[in-house]
């Protein structure tokens, strides 16, 4: 279940997020007061998107890929408090429901390919490009070459999942969606870590640390993230368009496993 947070104070807009996101400070359910990276959504995003759903979609399911993420929470509050920062007709745009916060943790940055973070292991981009390939991330690099990857000194942090399941959203059709078509048209060379993979790639043995947890991957988890979606009024529309996604990439998961490396020797 997300963390329920209390707004204690509203500090600076964070530059560089498409959002707007603003770092806060704020109380759990504890009285632990911790900073924390609000994301801002338009209320057409939510409807459309399910953006703030996705968000803890993306945190939860990455658990389950014994990848980082920063602990998150949820957080509501009344507008007036966002005047410092913006204008009314913006403010009038946002969703008026719960927030996705994710815990703000000081003296990371954003990753830079030059090579200052080498402290990567082959197996962590190994295990972040599989991950982002099963969720259909195509914001971990993408046409703009958004990172979305926090590193400090020897740890890094994966962020900012609101695009991800691009096939589930409100102007989709289950009966309709062709989940192997979705999984085979992912586009993967844009991905932050595709190149360096590609050098340093190992026929056989690639992506079987993805494909055991996809393989350990309860489908009841699916069931509990939503039924907090519900309990928090956090729109996410039909539960079944993700579950059955992941019901078919562990059906099919030999070809899921094939297709990934695939990726890097064929592609």
């Amino acid at each position: 279940m997300p963390k329920l947070l209390n707004l204690i104070s509203l500090r600076h807009i964070i530059k560089g997020g498409s959002s707007k996101p603003v770092s806060i400070q704020a109380e759990d359910e504890n009285g632990k007061v911790s900073s924390y990276v609000l994301k801002l959504f338009k209320k057409k995003h939510v409807d459309q998107n399910y953006s703030s759903a996705k968000e803890i979609l993306g945190v939860e399911l990455a658990k389950d890929f014994d990848l980082p993420v920063s602990d998150y929470g949820i957080i509501n509050f009344d507008h007036k408090y966002l005047k410092s920062f913006f204008d009314d007709k913006y403010i009038s745009e946002l969703d008026i429901g719960y927030k996705f916060c994710s815990e703000l943790k000081e003296g990371m940055v954003i990753y830079d390919s030059s090579g200052t973070n080498r402290f990567l292991k082959n197996y962590d981009l190994e295990n972040v490009f599989g991950f982002d390939n099963i969720i259909l991330n195509t914001d971990r690099g993408g046409y703009r070459y958004k990172p979305n990857l926090l590193v400090g000194d020897d740890d890094f942090l994966l962020i900012d999942h609101e695009t991800i399941l691009p096939h589930y959203t409100s102007g989709s059709i289950e009966e309709q969606i062709n989940y192997k078509n979705k999984f085979n048209s992912y586009i993967y060379t844009n991905h932050i870590f595709y190149n360096d993979l590609k050098k340093k790639r190992k026929k056989g043995i690639m992506f079987d640390e993805t494909i055991m947890h996809l393989s350990n991957f309860d489908l009841k988890k699916i069931d509990n993230i939503f039924a907090d979606f519900d309990k928090f009024n956090i729109t996410c529309g039909n539960k079944n368009k993700c579950y059955s996604y992941f019901k078919w990439l562990k059906d099919n998961i030999n070809d899921v496993y094939n297709t990934l490396n695939n990726r890097l020797f064929n592609g």
